[in-house]
């Protein structure tokens, strides 16, 4: 909307960019394009693209605070800061660390590729939840609203 000579005169084609920034808690709770991907894909992503968020202070590992680096890097891609965001804000990040037997907030190859193994064998035991018809045989009957069904 904009406003001329004390009368608000609705705008037709509202602008590409918001009025306000987002405030601290909305862009914490932000969705990205990865927030819908299960652990095990985002596990999958992060082995075949271990190279583009590996430390370079602490080659070979994946560490806590180099995402978080990546994720306040403007320069870097937007796609490639999201991954990390979501990868820093899930609990993903804590189990592929806890995979080594210790937390110390650097993740290895190795161990994601152990937590694809333990991902996967966790999903094939998971009960398959068998296809049934939405309704009971009863409510597939004719319906005459004459009469009450007992």
């Amino acid at each position: 909307m904009t406003v001329h000579n004390s009368l608000i005169v609705p705008q037709l084609f509202p602008s590409a960019l918001p009025d306000f920034p987002p405030s601290l808690e909305e862009s914490k709770t932000a969705h990205t394009q990865y927030s819908a991907w299960s652990d095990l894909r985002i596990s999958k992503q992060l082995a075949s693209d271990f190279k583009v968020y590996e430390d370079p202070k602490n080659p070979g590992f994946v560490t806590l605070r180099h995402l978080e680096e990546m994720i306040n890097d403007k320069r870097l891609p937007p796609e490639v800061r999201q991954f990390a965001y979501e990868l820093v804000n899930r609990d993903l990040f804590d189990q592929l660390d806890a995979g080594d037997n210790k937390s110390d907030n650097k993740v290895s190859e190795q161990s994601i590729q152990d937590s694809i193994v333990e991902q996967r064998q966790a999903k094939r035991e998971q009960p398959v939840e068998q296809n049934r018809p939405p309704f009971g045989r009863r409510d597939l009957e004719y319906f005459d609203p004459g009469v009450v069904p007992l």
